[in-house]
């Protein structure tokens, strides 16, 4: 009863990051940076309106971050915009490429 087990930490395979997460983080990135813009929002306000630093949010724009789904909502917050996160389908994204 007075025996504690001791919690193992858990190991995560870091994986190395593919042309098309370089490109989610490329777009999010820009994103970020032209609603900010268009808002007439410095990235210090930014960041004081997300409560975090601003180092993030540079990091952000310049798509070196790799935010969470919180920061990302937190932002959204900020922008008076919705977060939204989607998952397509691989046979679904061909279709669109090939009809648009």
């Amino acid at each position: 009863m007075g025996r504690r087990r001791k919690l193992r930490k858990k190991s995560y395979v870091k994986l190395r990051e593919t042309p098309e997460v370089v490109r989610i983080h490329q777009r999010l990135a820009k994103s970020l940076g032209i609603l900010r813009r268009r808002r007439g929002l410095s990235k210090k306000a930014l960041a004081l309106m997300m409560g975090t630093s601003r180092p993030l949010v540079v990091r952000m724009e310049q798509g070196k971050a790799r935010p969470t789904i919180k920061t990302l909502h937190r932002a959204a917050r900020a922008f008076g915009a919705r977060l939204e996160v989607r998952l397509v389908p691989k046979e679904e994204r061909a279709r669109k490429r090939r009809s648009g």
